[in-house]
């Protein structure tokens, strides 16, 4: 164990101003920004038991993964991280997230995802990634972790996965092995697919409203994973740019030679990522 904690992770992690974010709270039952336990919400035509589809996931709180949790090398501490995260942070844009819908990924878990791909999305995940490279003890040449799920199913000869037919079929999301830790928001742990295709058709009433708001991703937070089965918390979190900056250096009036300094914030031209 390095430091407080076992493992570290960079998530997105909505605000307690966005609706998704309380109804993330009151689904998982655990606050991850004040790491609270939180009283579970009654959810009108959800059958299912909720604290029994959420066993794995109610500790990470409601999130979407930038980086999985991962274990510091030898000699790293959370300084490392949160230093790497303030070099790669100043590189990134705000940008608009694009609308979520709900859908079935591989190892049958209910989730929220993007509705469409977005290369800004892909950038941040793919930089943050690199930058924490360096400081994690698992071997690079395996697949990502995968925060805990399950394989998925393999389709069907015709590419359908059995016991899928229909619009369900639009609703299935497959993400390969090795792409499971990208992008998406779990709702569940992993289910059998009939069950998992049920939550999701009894969360569309509650959630459709909510998905349907403009959001913004422009923060990420770093988390604090103390292992034993505790949950997460959010540590961290750090602001993206509205604009691209460009560190450079600027001369101070001095009574001596001049005297160059580092400066932040020079703004450059807004990229086709900025909204």
């Amino acid at each position: 164990m390095s430091g407080e904690f076992e493992k570290y992770a960079v998530y997105w992690v909505p605000k307690s101003s966005d609706a998704l974010a309380r109804f993330g709270v009151s689904w998982t039952g655990w606050c991850a920004e004040r790491g609270e336990h939180r009283t579970r919400g009654e959810f009108p035509g959800v059958s299912v038991d909720i604290p029994a589809i959420t066993r794995q996931v109610w500790r990470h709180g409601f999130h979407a993964i930038i980086k999985a949790p991962f274990r510091l090398r030898a000699g790293r501490g959370r300084f490392s991280v949160e230093h790497a995260l303030d070099q790669v942070i100043d590189e990134i844009v705000a940008f608009r997230l694009p609308r979520l819908r709900l859908a079935v990924i591989g190892g049958s878990v209910a989730a929220l995802v993007p509705h469409q791909n977005c290369a800004a999305l892909g950038a941040l995940v793919d930089r943050v990634g690199e930058a924490m490279a360096p400081l994690d003890a698992a071997p690079h040449d395996q697949a990502a972790p995968t925060n805990g799920f399950a394989e998925a199913q393999a389709p069907a000869p015709n590419g359908i996965m059995p016991g899928i037919t229909g619009e369900d079929v639009e609703s299935l999301v497959q993400l390969p092995v090795a792409e499971a830790h990208r992008f998406h928001m779990p709702l569940t742990d992993p289910l059998s697919l009939e069950i998992a295709f049920e939550v999701m058709e009894e969360l569309r009433p509650l959630l459709e409203p909510m998905l349907g708001e403009p959001r913004r991703l422009h923060d990420v937070a770093l988390m604090g994973d103390p292992g034993e089965g505790r949950p997460l918390r959010v540590l961290q979190r750090y602001d993206l740019s509205d604009t691209p900056v460009r560190r450079g250096a600027n001369p101070l009036p001095c009574h001596g030679p001049k005297v160059l300094v580092p400066t932040l914030g020079t703004p450059i031209a807004a990229t086709d990522i900025a909204i």
